[in-house]
C-alpha cells in the first residue's frame, strides 16, 4: 500500500500488504463496510503518488481490474470527479474471438469471460453518466501474460470498429517478485510483441490507429 498500515488497519496486514487472495479480498469488500473508507483513502493516496511525479493521470483502471468491484466503483467514479480524470478501462472481452486464437485455460477464460462481462454491464453506463471515456473492446484479459506477437498477428485483423484497449505485462527480463505471481506470464515476448516490425506493419495493413485515453 501507499498508506501506512496505521491508516489501513483492516485494508492491510501490519507490513502494509493487501490480501494476496483476490478471491478473499473481493469477499471481504462485500461484507465488510469498515473498509470503504479506507479503500477510498488509499486510491486517493495511490492517485496523488501519480500526480506527485509530475505525470497527469488520464484514466483509471486498478490490478486485476478490482476497480469494478461494486463496493470500489462507486469510490472509482467519485474519485474520476475529484482529480479530473478523464477515462476508465471497461475489461470486456470478445471471448469467440479469444477462443478462435488460443483455447487454452477454457475454464478460466469462459469463467473470467461471464464475470466481467456482468461486471461491466453494471459499469458502463454509470460511466458514461460521469462523462468518462471508455474503450469499446479489450483484449489481454483472458490471454493474460501470453500477448506475444503470434497472438497479435492474429488478433488485429480481427478487431471491430470502435476503441479497443489491449493490454500486456512487458519487461526486459524476470526477477524473484515477478516469478512469484506472474510464474506463466512470458513477460519478455510481450515487450518482443510491442517492438515488432511485423506488429507495426499489421497495424498499418489492418487501417489501425494507434491512441490513448487522452486523444478519445
Amino acid at each position: 500500500s501507499i498508506l501506512p498500515h496505521r491508516y489501513l488497519p483492516h485494508l492491510t496486514d501490519s507490513q502494509g500488504n493487501f490480501a494476496p487472495q483476490p478471491l478473499g479480498a473481493g469477499l471481504r469488500f462485500f461484507f465488510s463496510g469498515r473498509l470503504q473508507d479506507e479503500i477510498r483513502r488509499e486510491l486517493a493516496a495511490q492517485i496523488e503518488a501519480v500526480l506527485r511525479t509530475g505525470l497527469t493521470p488520464w484514466f483509471i483502471n486498478g490490478h486485476l481490474n478490482i476497480h469494478l468491484h461494486p463496493r470500489v466503483w462507486p469510490l472509482v467514479l467519485e474519485l474520476t470527479q475529484e482529480y479530473s480524470i478523464l477515462g476508465v478501462r471497461l475489461p470486456q472481452e470478445d471471448l469467440k474471438i479469444t477462443l478462435g486464437l488460443n483455447r487454452q485455460r477454457l475454464s478460466y477464460k469462459l469463467a473470467h469471460a461471464l464475470i466481467f462481462a456482468w461486471l461491466v454491464g453494471r459499469a458502463r453506463s454509470s460511466a458514461r453518466q460521469f462523462g468518462l471515456k471508455t474503450n469499446d473492446h479489450l483484449f489481454g484479459l483472458l490471454n493474460d501474460g501470453q500477448m506475444d506477437e503470434s497472438y497479435l498477428l492474429g488478433l488485429l485483423p480481427r478487431l471491430r470498429p470502435g476503441v479497443t484497449e489491449i493490454y500486456c505485462h512487458p519487461a526486459l527480463w524476470s526477477n524473484a517478485q515477478l516469478r512469484h505471481w506472474m510464474p506463466t506470464y512470458r513477460h519478455q515476448a510481450e515487450f518482443s510483441a510491442l517492438l515488432s516490425p511485423r506488429i507495426k506493419q499489421a497495424l498499418i495493413e489492418n487501417n489501425l490507429e494507434l491512441s490513448n485515453f487522452q486523444r478519445l
